[in-house]
Parts: structure tokens; C-alpha cells; sequence
């Protein structure tokens, strides 16, 4: 990815985090969290910000 916007990492926690608490595997849960955050930071890209946009939630 050619931008890197902070928050990367606090929303993959949370996303897995929420993943696993709602029964998820933690191979589907981290699968999970990486194609939120993928999605967030292309949604960030696309609007040329500087600031993480968050994508809705699958």
C-alpha cells in the first residue's frame, strides 16, 4: 500500500477481538480483521486523506 494511516493496528485488534468474541475461529477472525483493515485503509486511499476512514463493517 503506498500510504500507511495510523490506527492500523487498533482496528485490526478490535475487529479480531470482536470476531472472536462473537465465536469465530482464530484463523476466520484474523482473516477477518485483515480484510476490514485492507478495506479501510483502500477507502482512506481512495479519499486521499490522512486520517483512516473506516469501511462499513461486513
Amino acid at each position: 500500500m503506498p500510504i500507511a494511516p495510523k490506527g492500523t493496528g487498533d482496528l485490526f485488534c478490535a475487529e479480531l477481538t470482536a470476531a472472536l468474541l462473537a465465536g469465530q475461529s482464530p484463523a476466520h477472525a484474523a482473516q477477518h480483521a485483515c480484510y476490514q483493515v485492507e478495506r479501510s485503509v483502500l477507502k482512506t486511499q481512495l479519499a486521499e486523506s490522512e486520517e483512516l476512514c473506516l469501511a462499513p463493517l461486513v
